[in-house]
């Protein structure tokens, strides 16, 4: 865990208390006094806990039906409405955790108030992590009020997120108040008052003769003092417009629109690259039957190892018809390259001594041309030409013989 640094605020903003919590929760060194903006290398590497006067925060008590936090920050102000003096608009409202009741802890502060707070905080350089009413510094156990006297006031806690700050003359009118409304279960079976025994707020709630069962505990009355030297925990009112990841959210919500049609351009090029994927797996595949079937008809009853291997090495053991094969692969390319578009090579039929070509065109001396260009590049002139009007195409039914240059 890595060291806290508390920063409690006093009336006064100019004037601040401050001390440091190790990494073990043990209090370093004495607390400080000082302005708040020398304090900003005092923060450096350390999380930053301020602890704000509970006088000016409401505590107050909710039941919502719903469990989703989400829901209960846009409930809470609702709820409350009609119990608060302020306009909602200028409140702002932190809670805690539900209880096993399910009743909701609920902090009310003006929102003027938090806006001078943080900016203060602001000027000074410094971010904080929380911000807690001092009632934290009151220690609680459950099933006992704890009462702690701070100068001319009185801090009362008497739940783990509930409590108050007041007054001395406030103070006992409040304990009484809350003593005569609180069930008979629900009372405290043990109040600790950190001050002294003569102090008279502490003998004057004790005289009541229905609070004779309760049992009166003395604490330190020290108690900040004492309190500062361990962990501490408590509502945490930097919720909502102040919660460290805000203006985090509000970029998201304002982005995510975007983000969500970016990814569902993404989803859709990655699901037309996986069908294509398949697409081209599917003529590969075609492909190498073609391949296959191709190959066992030139050289059948071979195995498919090497297939340009092995052609290769077929054409070098063919002897005398190697010569004939390289004038055959020589005339197709002498063929393939003078042809012009106008002209389409319908077949080409190729045997030991003879090879015989279908070819189809618009005109038969566009043909003849080609036939003519064919024959003064290769030196082989056509044995036998047949021609056939279909369709109004002219068809050329062209047969030579591979083994003469001349025509016969």
């Amino acid at each position: 865990m890595a060291e806290q640094i508390f920063i409690r605020l006093n009336p006064d903003p100019e004037n601040v208390d401050w001390w440091v919590l190790d990494a073990q929760g043990h209090r370093r060194g004495g607390i400080g006094h000082g302005r708040l903006d020398t304090l900003a290398s005092h923060v450096h590497g350390r999380r930053v806990l301020v602890i704000v006067p509970s006088s000016l925060i409401t505590f107050t008590e909710v039941r919502l039906p719903t469990r989703s936090k989400r829901r209960w920050v846009e409930a809470v102000p609702f709820v409350l409405e009609d119990q608060l003096a302020s306009d909602v608009e200028q409140l702002h409202f932190a809670h805690g955790e539900s209880g096993l009741s399910g009743s909701l802890t609920v902090a009310v502060v003006d929102r003027n108030r938090m806006t001078e707070w943080m900016a203060a905080f602001e000027a000074a350089r410094i971010r904080p992590d929380a911000l807690w009413p001092d009632i934290v510094l009151v220690p609680w156990t459950p099933g006992v009020w704890s009462l702690a006297r701070e100068k001319n006031q009185i801090i009362l806690r008497w739940g783990r997120e509930q409590g108050c700050t007041l007054e001395d003359p406030l103070a006992e009118a409040v304990f009484n108040r809350l003593w005569a409304t609180s069930s008979v279960d629900g009372r405290p079976r043990e109040i600790v008052f950190y001050g002294a025994a003569d102090d008279p707020f502490f003998l004057k709630i004790r005289s009541e003769p229905e609070r004779e069962t309760v049992t009166w505990t003395l604490g330190e009355p020290s108690v900040s003092e004492e309190t500062s030297r361990g962990p501490l925990t408590g509502l945490n009112l930097l919720q909502g417009l102040w919660a460290p990841g805000h203006h985090r959210q509000e970029t998201w919500t304002r982005w995510k629109p975007s983000i969500f049609l970016a990814a569902g351009w993404a989803g859709l090029l990655v699901l037309y690259l996986v069908v294509r994927v398949i697409q081209v797996n599917g003529e590969e595949q075609l492909w190498h039957a073609r391949l296959h079937q191709a190959f066992h008809s030139a050289l059948p009853g071979q195995p498919y190892v090497s297939p340009r291997a092995q052609i290769k090495q077929a054409i070098q053991q063919s002897g005398g018809r190697s010569r004939r094969t390289r004038a055959f692969m020589a005339f197709l390319a002498r063929a393939s390259n003078e042809r012009p578009p106008t002209i389409r090579m319908v077949s080409l039929h190729y045997g030991p001594k003879v090879l015989l070509m279908h070819l189809r065109s618009p005109s038969r001396s566009l043909i003849e041309t080609y036939l003519h260009e064919l024959s003064r590049t290769t030196h082989l002139h056509p044995f036998q030409v047949h021609w056939l009007v279909k369709s109004g195409r002219v068809h050329a039914f062209v047969q030579y013989h591979l083994g003469s240059s001349r025509t016969p």
